[in-house]
């Protein structure tokens, strides 16, 4: 699936399914990931003076931070994965060297 405009596809970390203490979450109560795996990026989008604004820094791969309840989610291959707008992705997570 290759996004259009300047959306994103994110596969979203999986929910917490218990607390720290053990507890199991039911499902319904979970809360839902604002971190995920960039899937595919859009070309970019056509600005009000119709100049062509491509997505700039997110690239597939990476781990991204994402607006909590941003995008629509959609299934891919039985995969839950979110189509969001750029706009609404937060950070670019880096690894941090060990």
């Amino acid at each position: 699936m290759k996004p259009l405009r300047d959306l994103v596809l994110i596969r979203p970390d999986k929910a917490e399914e218990t607390t720290n203490g053990g507890i199991i979450i039911a499902e319904k109560y979970r809360e839902q990931p604002q971190q995920g795996v960039v899937l595919e990026v859009g070309p970019g989008r056509v600005s009000n003076d119709n100049c062509y604004l491509p997505i700039s820094g997110i690239e597939p791969g990476m781990s991204v931070l994402f607006e909590k309840y941003a995008g629509t989610e959609v299934k891919i291959h039985g995969e839950e994965c979110r189509l969001v707008q750029e706009e609404h992705v937060l950070a670019i997570i880096e690894s941090v060297p060990a």
